[in-house]
């Protein structure tokens, strides 16, 4: 049978432990629990200590060795539980009570059977026993860790507790009932030899499942950690080909060509719009030659074009007309990551129905202008020319009536006055018709102008109309420094006619009360002409401003109905607008606008 020193092992199983707790504590950092590693360091190096005690009790003093040695041994078990507890559960601060429990449970037992009777045998037993619970407890607590976490190194160490606390009976058990003393180590043979040998391995064995946990924890750390860069990554991808989806839509949502290239002609995006004027995909364009698309000599021109931009950092904009075909193309540099212009983008427009549009537009504003000439022309002419017969149809009417008018009953010469009546309309309407017909052939040059000066002429062309209806005619303070771009004739013409129908359009049984007014709007000044005449109803408000439109009967206002009309031409020849407000009853508005002008000095 084999035979083994006990002492050798034991001294053996101390060294193992120490060494245990050196590599426990060597690998201990900030970075884990320094406190929870140092009490496993602390249990290892105890126990090697208490270990080494023992052994040289002949050495030491015999209560050092004995009671002082089983002592750490004792603190080895208590600093295991706490460490387990740290790492595996959570620390009970009532365990502090139940560790010193415990050791005044040893201390108690080991100094009864050193002092009073001194039984090797009992305190074998009270070290055993006393450490039997703990250690099953380190092993249950390290279970139920196992139990939510999956980790080899965890394993190692309940299976170490278990062990040890299963070594731990047979031997508490032996020392009880072996017979005699045990005294001598070195003479002892069998289990307790054994059981040194498997405590020093077991401390051996808790640094390799701390160490073995430890990495199993950043294995799972760093698998982690990949799983979420990898996450991540695949998101970032997602995202990316998203906004490129994105991207690629809104270019594609544009009416324009786009396309983005290198100086050399390399494309490196293009919508879709581009790529159906090439007849092909766009992916089958990017990484082809813009250059290549195009006839020798138009290639060069535009790869002058692109160069000189990419240059001088400033776009360009080309008109392109290739066949029945228009195209609006405008160049801008790109620049890249480092800031500096290295790539090109094109937006290309087709303007093809645009220019159509536009020459028909021309085509016909030309025939539209010749047409009104010849209008104007033929009004004029036309009223010149019937002038002359109208001169002589009130001749002859007044020779007749000088002649046969004593011959005449009072029929014929109402007759004759209905007829020189209707001749004098007729002249008033031609003559009207040809004032109209003059403000663009005849008008003056449109040029800066005070207001006025056309305002008082035309109060003063009226002067014997407003004294006779007792009109009351006011003019806001706002308007009096104006400027305006007119014809100081028109504007004065302007006025007149529009006071002058407030003074007509009265009511019968109140003065009349005008209002001039204006302000700046918008580059433009608005005047207003305000009265409390008879008013207007709404659905006259566009016919009172044709040719020959009234609104009441020639007997009760007189007049051809052209005034309104002449207003209207001559606003439109200067750029502005006209238009009435009104209330019947009540009175009406007429407003218009002229463009502004800068006062002298400014």
């Amino acid at each position: 049978m084999l035979k083994l020193d006990v002492g050798t092992m034991a001294f053996s199983s101390a060294i193992a432990s120490l060494a245990a707790a050196i590599i426990i504590i060597s690998y201990a950092s900030p970075s884990r629990s320094l406190r929870h590693w140092g009490l496993f360091s602390l249990s290892a190096a105890a126990y090697g200590i208490g270990v080494i005690a023992i052994v040289h009790r002949g050495v030491l003093p015999p209560m050092l060795a004995i009671i002082g040695g089983n002592f750490m041994v004792m603190v080895s078990a208590l600093a295991l539980h706490a460490g387990t507890s740290g790492i595996f559960g959570r620390f009970d601060r009532r365990f502090i009570a139940v560790y010193v429990l415990f050791m005044l449970l040893y201390l108690a037992g080991y100094t009864y059977y050193y002092a009073a009777e001194d039984n090797i045998n009992a305190r074998i037993a009270v070290i055993s026993l006393l450490r039997i619970p703990v250690f099953f407890h380190v092993s249950v607590i390290i279970h139920r860790y196992r139990q939510r976490h999956a980790s080899q190194g965890a394993m190692m160490l309940e299976v170490v507790a278990g062990v040890w606390a299963a070594l731990l009976i047979p031997r508490s058990i032996g020392a009880l009932y072996i017979e005699g003393p045990i005294r001598e180590f070195v003479g002892l043979v069998g289990f307790q030899a054994a059981y040194f040998a498997a405590s020093g391995l077991g401390n051996v064995l808790v640094a390799v499942g701390l160490l073995r946990m430890e990495s199993d924890t950043e294995v799972a750390r760093l698998g982690k950690m990949v799983e979420e860069k990898t996450e991540e990554l695949e998101r970032q991808l997602f995202d990316h080909t998203q906004k490129e989806i994105l991207i690629r839509s809104i270019l594609n949502a544009s009416a324009d060509a786009v396309m983005l290239f290198q100086p050399d002609g390399t494309l490196l995006a293009v919508n879709d719009v581009m790529a159906d004027r090439f007849g092909c995909a766009a992916e089958q364009l990017v990484g082809t030659s813009l250059w290549d698309l195009f006839p020798p000599d138009v290639a060069e021109s535009r790869r002058r074009a692109s160069l000189a931009v990419l240059e001088n950092g400033v776009p360009n904009h080309i008109l392109d007309h290739r066949g029945s075909s228009y195209f609006d193309n405008s160049i801008y540099p790109v620049a890249g990551p480092d800031g500096r212009a290295d790539r090109l983008a094109v937006f290309s427009r087709d303007i093809t129905d645009k220019v159509n549009s536009e020459a028909k537009i021309a085509t016909y504003i030309t025939e539209v202008e010749r047409s009104n000439a010849e209008l104007e022309q033929f009004a004029y002419v036309a009223s010149h020319d019937l002038r002359e017969p109208l001169r002589m149809i009130s001749s002859y009417l007044s020779l007749l009536e000088r002649r046969y008018g004593d011959r005449l009953d009072g029929d014929g010469l109402e007759f004759i006055g209905f007829a020189r009546d209707g001749a004098k309309r007729m002249d008033l309407l031609v003559l009207d018709l040809l004032d109209l017909s003059r403000i663009e052939r005849k008008g003056d040059p449109i040029v800066p102008m005070p207001i006025m000066p056309s305002v008082q002429l035309a109060l003063t062309n009226l002067g014997m109309t407003i004294k006779d209806n007792s009109a009351t005619i006011t003019t806001d303070d706002v308007i009096y420094p104006s400027w305006v771009l007119g014809d100081p004739t028109q504007i004065m013409r302007l006025f007149q006619n529009l006071i002058g129908n407030s003074l007509k359009y009265r009511k019968p049984d109140s003065d009349p009360v005008i209002q001039i007014g204006g302000r700046p709007l918008d580059g433009y000044w608005q005047f207003s002409i305000g009265d409390n005449g008879i008013g207007i109803a709404s659905e006259y408000f566009e016919r009172v401003f044709g040719i020959f439109q009234r609104l009441h009967t020639r007997e009760k206002y007189d007049g051809t109905g052209i005034g309104l009309a002449v207003c209207k031409k001559i606003i439109e020849r200067h750029r502005g607008r006209i238009w009435v407000e009104s209330i019947p009853g009540e009175g009406s508005t007429f407003h218009f606008t002229l463009p502004c002008a800068p006062c002298p000095g400014e």
